[in-house]
């Protein structure tokens, strides 16, 4: 629980998010928040999990050890604090990683209550956990947050609290799993500044979305043919989307074929021998854009 102090209440939240930098503030309270959730030692399934961690995040990082790991015939190396150390000091998206991986045993605790008994790490601490994570983020103006397993690029605090959260919740529903899959993927890219890619996969993701409810509804679509004008239209000429008039309707397809707009200038087809340049604003759009027409027709797939 972040307790509310008059320190944090006489100054304002930052206006803007970084993401190439993590301040040592924020870097040690991270620290205390996986050190109140998994005290010292930590083992699942007999593995040591900690050790797990470091054995990972050195591997990916093309580390022997992690560094301040040593072995002794008296001791057990102390993997823990080494990870400790490591989110305390390591470049920004290494430290990304570490903190990352270390939270899918929080999250897992968060949301199994078998994993959190077997763990002791009971369920309440881990939910709070990652909301103490998260709020420490937006408190420090670091424009990432934990979830659905993975630390995702947050450009705008009210699109990812009314638009991208309800997208990551709706596409973790049975049957979307590929959309979801694709749109966590888009989140992933953007975070490494992969701009085509990030944008490739919004817009996949928006399609799946469109081809889940159209297989579900068994309504027929050419599936060689599959994009995004052609399942839009699918899906306005069954009536999934209210026809309250012409006009509004095309408005709405017009709105829904955005996405596709942006992949097919932007990053759908070949740069040729000039590399492009796109600009990181339009990865927003592009996640944005997709987030919320996922979130819309998935509601009227409900709502039908």
């Amino acid at each position: 629980m972040i307790p509310d102090l008059f320190s944090k209440r006489n100054k304002p939240l930052p206006d803007v998010f970084t993401y190439d930098t993590i301040p040592s503030k924020l870097r040690v309270q991270v620290v205390h928040i996986l050190q109140a959730a998994m005290r010292g030692r930590f083992y699942v399934d007999g593995v040591d999990v900690w050790r797990y961690v470091a054995q990972t995040i050195a591997a990916e990082h093309g580390l022997l050890e992690l560094p301040g790991i040593e072995y002794s015939q008296y001791a057990e190396p102390n993997f823990h604090v080494a990870c400790m150390n490591y989110i305390l000091k390591a470049e920004p998206e290494q430290a990304l990683d570490i903190v990352e991986i270390s939270f899918r045993f929080v999250s897992k605790a968060a949301e199994n209550i078998d994993f959190a008994r077997n763990t002791g790490l009971r369920m309440a601490v881990a939910q709070t956990a990652i909301t103490d994570l998260n709020h420490r983020f937006r408190e420090s103006g670091v424009g990432y947050q934990f979830e659905d397993g993975k630390i995702i690029r947050v450009d705008s605090q009210l699109l990812h609290a009314e638009v991208v959260k309800p997208a990551l919740l709706l596409l973790s529903t049975k049957g979307f799993e590929g959309a979801n899959a694709e749109f966590l993927a888009a989140h992933e890219h953007s975070r490494h500044n992969r701009i085509e890619p990030a944008i490739t996969e919004a817009c996949k993701a928006f399609e799946s979305t469109m081809k889940v409810i159209c297989d579900s509804r068994r309504w027929a679509y050419d599936k060689s043919k599959a994009t995004a004008g052609v399942l839009i239209k699918v899906l306005i000429e069954n009536g999934l989307v209210p026809s309250y008039s012409e006009e509004q309707l095309r408005a709405v397809e017009k709105c829904l074929l955005g996405v596709a707009t942006v992949r097919n200038k932007n990053a759908g087809h070949g740069a040729g021998a000039t590399p492009r340049d796109v600009p990181q604003h339009y990865v927003s759009y592009a996640l944005h854009l997709a987030a919320s027409n996922i979130v819309f027709l998935v509601e009227c797939h409900k709502d039908k």
